[in-house]
């Protein structure tokens, strides 16, 4: 069938032809198009006005062509897209500015993060160990500033109370063995290194949940190095100190676990 000119196709067969490209679904405008069709030309305009009214006013309808597939948006209404497409993503949000801070923090933080390692490994468990007590401490007031959860801010107040000053990060190289890195020296670093990896985080825009995340892996890095020690410091109040903290961050990171459990 010739395709329909709405300048020179003004018979009842051109009703009859608008009306199969119609969904059969929607038999009532079928059947109004069909008896406007048997009616003389003054009926044409009517109808035109009605085919066009419908896609605005029946979400529903649907005209078929070559080459298109209905989309069905969250709205709920149908819309057109090239096959073989899809609909646009939904755009990511924002990062808050607690997300944004927390970033800011972890990018500072590297394998070495400043140490000087000496090679000594009670000296050394000292540097290691100021490198992630001052970065739970930026941590802790970052959470203090943005969060919400009660739980969360008690443990930040009490991560700040505990850091005091910020220390120094690194070691006195001057008191070690300045030659290759030992294996305890290796030890230490891989543990900064496995610290590293974990910050890197899938942030969820929720200073709480961000902040359990963060800090767990900080305790888990606190214990790694704390084991070191006990198995290769020689000195005995390091052993004490790495005993302790063995304790109360594994004691820590468990809580946190069983937080971030509840808070999925």
């Amino acid at each position: 069938m010739a395709e329909f000119d709405p300048v020179i196709g003004r018979g009842a067969d051109t009703h009859r032809f608008l009306a199969k490209r119609l969904d059969m679904s929607f038999g009532r405008m079928s059947l109004l198009l069909r008896r406007r069709g048997r009616c003389g030309r003054s009926s044409f305009p009517a109808a035109i006005v009605a085919i066009l009214a419908l896609p605005a006013t029946v979400p529903s309808l649907s005209i078929s062509h070559a080459g298109a597939q209905p989309v069905q948006p969250s709205g709920g209404s149908s819309t057109m897209t090239p096959q073989g497409t899809d609909a646009p993503a939904a755009r990511p949000r924002p990062p808050t500015s607690a997300t944004s801070a927390f970033r800011q923090q972890t990018l500072h933080l590297s394998a070495d993060s400043g140490i000087r390692y000496s090679n000594d490994p009670d000296i050394d468990f000292t540097a290691v160990l100021a490198v992630c007590r001052n970065g739970m401490a930026a941590l802790a007031r970052i959470e203090a500033q943005y969060g919400r959860d009660p739980e969360m801010r008690r443990l930040a107040a009490r991560i700040i109370a505990d850091a005091g000053q910020p220390s120094a990060a690194a070691a006195d190289g001057q008191k070690g063995n300045a030659g290759p890195p030992s294996a305890t020296t290796m030890a230490y670093r891989n543990a900064m290194g496995a610290l590293q990896a974990e910050v890197q985080i899938r942030y969820s825009n929720d200073a709480d949940k961000d902040f359990a995340a963060l800090l767990t892996a900080y305790h888990k890095c606190v214990v790694a190095q704390a084991r070191i020690a006990l198995r290769d410091g020689k000195d005995a109040a390091t052993r004490q100190l790495a005993e302790r903290l063995i304790a109360n961050d594994q004691s820590d990171a468990d809580g946190l676990k069983a937080w971030r459990a509840k808070h999925p």
